[in-house]
């Protein structure tokens, strides 16, 4: 889930959590809000930095995505400018 620390991103990750999914979200620049949400799951939830404004940054995430889970079942893309 794209931009999934703050607002409907992170209302996103705690309803898709709450049913049994395991969530990575990124976060832009907001670490601390990204952690609170993260925190407040628990296991099954990862978060990776990733500024989707920069060249490159969608493919780390991606990677890392994968590194963390094996695979990738559902995209949200939610962030915005």
């Amino acid at each position: 889930i794209s931009g999934g620390s703050r607002g409907i991103g992170a209302a996103t990750v705690r309803a898709l959590y709450r049913e049994g999914a395991t969530v990575i979200f990124s976060y832009g620049s907001n670490q601390q809000a990204a952690r609170a949400v993260a925190h407040s799951l628990s296991e099954r939830a990862y978060t990776v930095h990733a500024d989707l404004a920069v060249a490159g940054s969608a493919d780390r995430l991606w990677d890392e995505a994968i590194a963390a889970t094996g695979s990738i079942d559902v995209l949200v893309n939610n962030a915005g400018a």
